[in-house]
């Protein structure tokens, strides 16, 4: 088909039937699987979507995303780059849907009724706002992760040091670095040996910043600690990563002065 001809040569095009399309493009998500944007063609103008992988992506990096992010985003979304993002549909909307040749399930990046001399760019909106979609759904659930195992950890510092909490435990913390770069120390127990306590998660975009921050703090009489919720989610990699850069790895329970 002519509008396929004019992107050829930069992608990857799927045939599903001969009004079904998938287009695999040279975008990555953050974990380095490629975009893919799904095309129906219908009697007078064009149904694109990311199908849903831009929601699928993310899930695959982090199990725990919450419906209202989902919506959050989804209108973030909707509002920057003028498409939809579908919300959880009632089962009269689902109908109406299929019988109009566009199955839209919950968390599917797209647009209706695009012309073929919109459909190139319209590929391309799909694609980026599809990647921006997983990687918010990602930093916002890594964000929310951190934040719970930080309340957690404050929580055992409290009931560790009790009445000496606010002599000996200080929070948020900013060190300068090697590189004099300035960090941000969650929580900092001063005694004879300084600890740094940071929590971690087991997520790429959790252990990279802690990964930097630690391997540039080089000073004596530290020690850097991360604090990770159950060590039996963590594999072996993630583990002999953050070892090379912390002087102990403490799961939050087991935690001691």
């Amino acid at each position: 088909m002519i509008f396929l001809e004019n992107i050829r040569d930069l992608i990857d095009i799927e045939t599903k039937d001969e009004n079904r399309f998938r287009i695999h493009l040279p975008v990555l998500y953050a974990d380095g699987e490629n975009v893919c944007v799904d095309i129906i063609k219908n009697k007078q103008s064009f149904y694109v979507s990311d199908n849903g992988f831009g929601l699928e992506n993310a899930f695959a990096q982090v199990n725990d995303i919450k419906i209202n992010d989902i919506e959050r985003i989804g209108k973030m979304l909707s509002k920057q780059y003028g498409l939809f993002v579908s919300k959880k549909l009632t089962e009269k909307e689902m109908k109406q849907q299929k019988t109009a040749n566009n199955t839209v399930e919950n968390g599917v990046v797209y647009l209706n009724e695009v012309s073929e001399e919109e459909l190139n760019g319209a590929i391309m909106i799909i694609a980026n706002a599809s990647r921006l979609f997983s990687q918010r759904l990602v930093e916002d659930s890594i964000v929310t992760q951190e934040n719970s195992l930080k309340e957690i950890l404050d929580d055992r510092l409290k009931f560790i040091y009790k009445s000496a909490y606010s002599e000996r435990v200080k929070k948020d913390v900013q060190i300068t670095g090697m590189s004099t770069r300035q960090y941000k120390i969650s929580f900092i127990i001063e005694d004879d040996q300084r600890r740094l306590l940071e929590p971690v998660t087991n997520n790429t975009n959790s252990i990279s910043p802690l990964f930097l921050k630690f391997s540039d703090i080089k000073q004596d009489n530290i020690s850097k600690e991360s604090i990770i919720r159950n060590m039996q989610e963590w594999d072996a990699g993630s583990v002999e990563l953050i070892k090379q850069v912390s002087n102990q790895i403490v799961e939050v329970d087991k935690l001691i002065a």
